[in-house]
């Protein structure tokens, strides 16, 4: 928790984006903004993204907004991952960080995309590659 915390008053980068509890609803909306993530970071760089950060119109990381924990979440959002990307990219890690309660924050480590680059978000029909703090088509 230390280390999530420490994020508050950080930037994100080309290699760091912040997401609150809302990203990870199970609509189709959430599920097209999450391909779209990761596939631009795999398509860049790679990095992490951390959900349960809440952050300003600039990207600052201010506070933690953590999610509610549910059984199952690290398995829907890999397979939130792996049926809206082609091709699949390989090596994402996701690692549930439990907080005070019920709560936790889940931050999902994607690699920089090597020979099955690049990647596309199958509901956008895009390529999308990450640009600083923003994600471009």
């Amino acid at each position: 928790m230390a280390d999530l915390e420490a994020l508050i008053g950080q930037d994100e980068s080309a290699s760091l984006e912040f997401k609150d509890a809302r990203s990870l609803l199970n609509t189709d909306e959430k599920k097209q903004e999450i391909a779209k993530d990761v596939s631009a970071m795999a398509n860049a760089a790679g990095g992490l993204i951390v959900y349960g950060v809440g952050e300003d119109s600039t990207g600052v990381a201010t506070a933690l907004a953590p999610i509610e924990a549910r059984r199952g979440l690290a398995e829907w959002l890999d397979q939130v991952i792996a049926n809206n990307i082609e091709p699949r990219v390989q090596g994402v890690l996701i690692h549930p960080i439990k907080l005070a309660g019920d709560k936790l924050a889940v931050v999902v480590q994607v690699p920089k995309a090597t020979s099955l680059a690049p990647h596309q978000s199958t509901r956008h029909s895009q390529y999308f590659r990450r640009w600083n703090r923003t994600v471009q088509a």
